[in-house]
């Protein structure tokens, strides 16, 4: 640790039992660290509506860190998409019958494609229990053939969630199996894109590798990707960055969005669109919303998506949000390049060692300064130690900061720097007792 290579370290660490300690120390701290992030990944895999756990503090703390170090010298706003949330509550059973639901569908693609948007997005998938003779199904089949001859439209497919604990990994030899081809597919003009979102929501899925129509492995874009690319054909080819990240089946993560700047300027309401200056929409009344209120939408990804907090909503650093908000936040995220490779744990190790010989270095520095001083100015000393220290915390995120910001590289070393601290806190701390505890000179 003290050899001739690290002449730094050397100096700070002159003697052997400060060699050893600092090993010793060290060593906990990577234990420590290990356990802890094994039982966050354990803790959010394992979360769910109806037993969270431990996931939504997590997704809080480390929403703090995404927001320090991937912000970006710009705060995020909603750009590129309009959300469209199809919310049953308030009142049309209709849209709780599936088959019913899809001639309100139909009324909806119609009336978005009036708008001229770039692309719409439906975050569903079409089940086939209808059957092709269903008067709702036959709309929503019609609807789609008259819009997407202007309008690019993307619609949802999903694995079979029996097997869908396979998804994500690449190398699998037997992949998740798409559910049948649905009612609503390609042969009607449309695209399709996995709708299938990771339980740790901070990362955008890109794609996997599931068994296809055809029964072979292959890889399918997920619901975002297709959205993008087909708002910007030419997406993978202007951002090599983003080629490489789907090439190497990478999930990154990204910056999200503000909610309230979200649902302040990019949400609208189904019946905002349905009515478009008309005072009623089949039997309900509609809102006062300007016409020209709705040429928002003009040019836009409208993404259109049920809101089921029992089935499609997930825990995030925004909160617990249906899966419609975290689509748009990665597309927006796609288009805008805000999203960032993770680096290998060893990375993060490095960095963290680095934070944790700061801390050290602060310690030491000021572990005699505590035992030579006045008792009246042992407090002074662990002050002043404090105070670097929040100087290396300081420093820190500025370093991160730029290499996020400017490399694309997500290097994320808070567990170890929280325990770093905690522990070299703790030794201060402890140094400071007997000095206080001792006579005054």
């Amino acid at each position: 640790m003290a050899g001739r290579g690290f002449p730094v370290v050397s100096r700070v660490l002159q003697t052997r039992q400060q060699q050893i300690s600092f090993l010793v120390s060290f060593a906990l701290a990577c234990l420590i660290t290990l356990g802890l992030e094994q039982l966050a990944e354990h803790a959010i895999e394992s979360s769910g509506p109806e037993n969270p756990g431990l996931a939504p503090s997590i997704f809080e703390i480390s929403g703090i860190y995404q927001r320090i170090v991937a912000a970006g010298p710009r705060k995020p706003k909603p750009t590129f998409t309009v959300v469209v949330p199809i919310e049953a509550a308030k009142g049309d059973p209709n849209l709780f019958n599936v088959c019913r639901q899809r001639g309100f569908l139909a009324d909806l693609i119609r009336a978005t494609a009036a708008f001229s948007p770039s692309v719409i997005v439906i975050d569903k998938y079409f089940s086939t229990e209808c059957g092709k003779t269903d008067a709702g199904t036959r709309a929503l089949q019609n609807a789609l053939r008259e819009v997407t001859r202007r309008v690019p439209v993307v619609v949802g497919r999903t694995v079979d969630e029996k097997a869908a604990q396979t998804r994500g990994d690449h190398a699998q030899p037997t992949p998740p199996p798409l559910l049948p081809a649905p009612e609503i597919g390609k042969k009607f003009g449309v695209r399709e894109g996995l709708i299938e979102l990771q339980a740790d929501t901070r990362r955008l899925p890109l794609g996997w590798t599931v068994r296809g129509d055809m029964g072979k492995g292959e890889l399918w874009a997920t619901l975002p990707l297709t959205a993008a690319e087909a708002y910007d054909s030419r997406l993978q080819k202007k951002y090599p960055f983003l080629a490489q990240l789907i090439a190497d089946h990478e999930e990154p993560y990204i910056s999200f969005l503000n909610l309230r700047d979200l649902e302040k300027y990019s949400v609208y309401s189904t019946l905002d669109i349905l009515c478009a200056g008309k005072k009623k929409y089949l039997n309900r009344t509609c809102p006062d919303r300007p016409r020209e209120d709705l040429e928002y939408l003009r040019g836009r990804i409208v993404v259109i998506g049920e809101v089921n907090e029992d089935m499609d909503s997930h825990y995030s650093v925004i909160g617990y949000v249906p899966g419609i908000i975290l689509h748009a936040n990665y597309i927006e995220a796609l288009l805008d390049q805000r999203y960032f490779k993770p680096v290998g744990w060893w990375m993060n190790y490095g960095v963290g060692f680095l934070i944790y010989f700061a801390f050290h270095f602060v310690l030491v520095k000021h572990h005699h300064a505590m035992q030579e001083a006045r008792r009246r100015d042992v407090v002074l000393v662990f002050l002043k130690a404090l105070g670097w220290s929040m100087v290396v915390v300081a420093g820190a995120i500025v370093l991160l900061y730029l290499t996020v910001i400017h490399t694309g590289w997500y290097v994320n070393p808070v567990t170890m720097g929280l325990v770093a601290f905690v522990i070299k806190l703790g030794e201060l701390i402890f140094a400071a007792v007997p000095r206080g505890a001792g006579e005054a000179k």
